[in-house]
């Protein structure tokens, strides 16, 4: 949840913080998948590319469908220079996919 506030609240540098510390501990699917939309945020777009792509392959397709279609929707905006070019955050399709 804390990741979920950090995003919302637009602190991309302390979430990226968060997200380190918490794969670190523990490696997830949604982990990868948040600190994904982070880098994504931060425009680091070869980092984000990388991390969703991990979410993805962490991923049971019937288990996770949801986090998965939240996964994919980020995985191509980020992977669409045009999309990176021209958006600003994706705030709001990590937090209502996820949470």
């Amino acid at each position: 949840d804390d990741i979920y506030n950090l995003l919302n609240d637009c602190d991309y540098t302390m979430a990226e913080l968060k997200a380190n510390y918490l794969i670190s501990k523990k490696e997830t699917a949604e982990l990868y998948y948040l600190r994904g939309v982070t880098y994504y945020n931060l425009r680091k777009q070869k980092k984000a590319v990388q991390d969703l792509e991990k979410a993805y392959s962490m991923t049971n397709s019937s288990n996770d469908f949801q986090l998965q279609n939240a996964i994919v929707e980020v995985l191509r905006k980020a992977s669409d220079r045009k999309t990176w070019r021209e958006e600003k955050t994706i705030i709001a399709t990590a937090i209502a996919c996820i949470s």
